[in-house]
């Protein structure tokens, strides 16, 4: 649970999940969001060693071809 209150999300789970709502105006923050996703899934869940892969950006062209930057955890 601190993991998950120091990552910003609520902690009542009365409507059955944690929930943290990130306003994402333009394409441009769509790496913050990413890096609240991993975070997530390396504090929160203790996952190690993601191989993450990816397809077409069909709703952001403006990011077509651009290669990932993923900043290690731990």
């Amino acid at each position: 649970m601190a993991a998950v209150k120091r990552l910003g999300f609520t902690t009542d789970d009365s409507s059955g999940n944690f929930n943290r709502y990130i306003d994402t105006k333009s394409a441009k923050d769509f790496p913050a969001v990413a890096d609240l996703m991993l975070s997530a899934l390396h504090d929160v869940f203790g996952v190690r060693g993601l191989d993450l892969t990816w397809g077409d950006v069909p709703l952001t062209p403006e990011l077509q071809g651009v290669p990932s930057v993923c900043v290690p955890i731990g």
